[in-house]
């Protein structure tokens, strides 16, 4: 996958590092293609829900913490990390269609469901 915007990569690469930690995987290949970043780079939203999901069942984190990324970031559910960081103001336009982000711009947004993501991973 080409991307224009080289962040992408980086986000989906240390959001792989921390899925892989959740699961104590060493490498890619011990528990399957989602936790690749070229997975996460497409659908970063539903890697990282699926992993909290999974701490859920483990009962590692309460279902409030879990139901609070989903809601905080349910907004980004169609969107890539590509496609997310191209929002260069609050707006912008994916696959044809206008769409409008409760945060400055899709850095921001992106930065900001990063973080959540770690931090909760970084408490178990």
């Amino acid at each position: 996958m080409e991307m224009d915007n080289p962040n992408a990569r980086s986000y989906a690469e240390y959001i792989e590092h921390t899925i892989r930690r959740v699961f104590g995987c060493d490498d890619r290949s011990q528990i399957g293609g989602f936790t690749e970043s070229d997975c996460i780079i497409d659908h970063p939203f539903w890697t990282m829900v699926s992993a909290l999901t999974y701490l859920y069942g483990c009962r590692k984190i309460c279902a409030e913490t879990l139901e609070n990324f989903y809601n905080t970031f349910e907004f980004t559910t169609d969107f890539s990390i590509e496609e997310l960081l191209s929002f260069s103001s609050n707006t912008g336009m994916v696959n044809g269609r206008m769409y409008e982000i409760e945060y400055e711009n899709g850095e921001e947004a992106m930065e900001a469901m990063k973080d959540a993501f770690s931090s909760i991973c970084a408490r178990v």
